[in-house]
């Protein structure tokens, strides 16, 4: 992304704090639970790993455990990339939303102009006539 579009998507964003809530809870959710997680898992894993002795058995348990431990962060961040994609498809779409919005604004103004118009020269016609009715009806001499 350069940078036009980057301020682009900030303009665009700012005009709808809804998402901007969303995105935001969304994410720091989802970071804060991953990184607790992660955190704690770590400090275990260091207490655990400093409290076994060097035997084969007790290796093979922690390695295992660091393992199972891998899988979940990289199952978590996989379910956060998941979290992005949705976060940025309901962007997406409330993007268009809004241009389909502004759209039928401008449809239904350019409508309306038009019924106007029309209305304004039906109503020119008929003073007109009422005028000349007025005047043909109206008799000069009779003052």
């Amino acid at each position: 992304m350069d940078l036009n579009k980057i301020i682009e998507l900030f303009k665009s964003i700012k005009d709808n704090p809804t998402v901007i809530i969303g995105i935001v809870f969304a994410s720091i959710g989802t970071i804060a639970s991953g990184s607790y997680y992660v955190i704690t898992k770590a400090n275990e894993i260091n207490s655990i790993i400093s409290n076994y002795d060097e035997t084969a058995g007790q290796a093979s348990k922690a390695m295992r455990e660091v393992e199972y431990l891998k899988e979940r962060v990289n199952s978590q961040a996989e379910t956060i990339m998941k979290l992005q994609e949705k976060a940025g498809d309901g962007y997406m779409l409330a993007r268009e939303a809004k241009v389909i919005a502004d759209s039928t604004q401008k449809e239904s103004r350019s409508g309306i102009a038009g019924i106007k118009s029309e209305l304004d020269i039906q109503n020119n016609s008929l003073r007109s006539e009422m005028q000349a009715i007025r005047r043909a009806t109206v008799n000069p001499l009779g003052k």
